[in-house]
């Protein structure tokens, strides 16, 4: 609200009853007073931000009217008015949506914990290599990958800034290797047109999974906002497709998450809490297929690690040492239907183990914080503690 406008109104009110109690007001023509009652409303929509200009203009023109005092008051609160509201249009910018997530350190696959750089200047100097051909994406902003050529199975990930610099979201490419890269059901989760191709994966189909970080407005304007979050404010899955049906979003806060159908799993220390989801139902279905490919977990309600799921193998055997695995860029090592269970709470947790393929899952795991400050609680049930004091699989009793 206004200071000007509000004190026009309280003066056209106040003088308006003053009037009408005087002397004077038995002397005061219909049309008087009737115009004195049209400024009343006019000053009430002016504080209300319900009308503009020609409004405001018509009021400097009625203080002429108005009898000394009256005139250089109503004046005066309008010019005051008038400049009050120009710095406001000025300096008014859209509000982003949810709150901010992320802290100082970001960092990719369980048990390795990779350093990622966060924003620009930290992907220049570690030498990641910006795609900025085509300028700047007016959803995701500028592509970043390891690979000067773009995405590879070795190098699978993405990572998004804005033109300011700072982060706008994270993406990987799935290879299908022989098959489709994602279940019929999940397809339409993947982005169209992605900013950067994959390359050297043969004759494989490939899916892109993009995650944005930011609302859109903030994303090529060469503007940096600190109050948005370190890393971001607002996740959404697909964030280019051109219908909402096509993408969904990820709540930053673990309430919303429960709201939105997301069935709690378990806690892992160096996570947080796990909530997985079906892309057409609340809570888990038992199809591998309908299961949605990222999942959020976190601690102390709120978001602090994304998984990234696929149900097609992308790590390498190495034939050499039975058991072991290339990650290329995933966790060392694929899970079992076993292995995608221990994420659950639920002991009778399936995937439909009837379904076609290998039955292996990978999963990529992004860090928004520091892992080391994420510990499950210690009343938790966990299903074992690794030689290294880690305990996964923890559950409430």
């Amino acid at each position: 609200m206004l200071v000007g406008l509000s004190f026009v109104s309280l003066a056209l009110v106040g003088h308006g009853k003053d009037l009408c109690n005087s002397e004077s007001c038995d002397a005061m023509s219909a049309l008087q007073h009737k115009k004195l009652v049209d400024d009343r409303t006019a000053a009430s929509k002016l504080e209300k931000g319900t009308e503009g200009g020609a409004e405001s203009d018509a009021l400097f023109q009625r203080s002429s009217s108005l009898s000394g005092a009256q005139s250089t008051e109503l004046t005066i609160s309008l010019k005051r008015s008038t400049e009050n509201s120009v710095a406001s249009k000025r300096s008014k910018k859209p509000a982003w949506t949810d709150k901010p997530f992320g802290g100082e350190k970001l960092s990719r696959q369980f048990g390795i914990f990779g350093s990622l750089p966060i924003g620009a200047d930290a992907l220049l100097e570690q030498g990641w290599i910006k795609h900025d051909a085509q300028g700047c994406d007016p959803v995701l902003g500028f592509a970043w990958t390891k690979d000067a050529q773009g995405l590879t199975k070795e190098e699978p990930l993405t990572l998004y800034t804005t033109s300011g610099g700072q982060p706008s979201g994270v993406g990987i490419v799935i290879l299908g290797k022989g098959q489709a890269p994602l279940p019929e059901a999940q397809k339409k989760f993947a982005t169209q047109k992605p900013l950067v191709a994959a390359v050297n994966t043969g004759e494989d189909e490939v899916a892109h999974i993009d995650i944005s970080f930011r609302d859109s407005w903030m994303v090529c304007d060469g503007k940096r906002y600190p109050d948005a979050g370190e890393i971001g404010h607002k996740l959404t899955v697909n964030p280019k497709a051109s219908s909402g049906d096509d993408q969904f979003s990820i709540p930053v806060m673990e309430d919303d998450a429960e709201l939105e159908g997301w069935k709690l799993g378990s806690c892992f220390d160096t996570m947080g809490w796990h909530r997985l989801k079906d892309f057409n139902s609340n809570g888990l279905s038992g199809e591998a297929s309908n299961l949605l490919p990222v999942a959020p977990i976190y601690f102390d309600g709120k978001l602090v690690t994304l998984m990234f799921i696929s149900t097609v193998l992308q790590q390498d055997p190495i034939e050499a040492q039975p058991g072991t695995f290339m990650p290329n860029g995933w966790e060392t090592q694929p899970l079992n239907d076993a292995g995608m269970c221990f994420n659950t709470c639920d002991s009778a947790c399936t995937f439909n183990p009837e379904r076609a393929g290998p039955k292996l899952w990978s999963t990529m795991h992004i860090f928004l914080a520091d892992h080391m400050t994420v510990m499950c609680p210690q009343e938790t049930q966990c299903k074992m503690t690794t030689p290294g004091g880690l305990r996964p699989g923890c559950c409430d009793p």
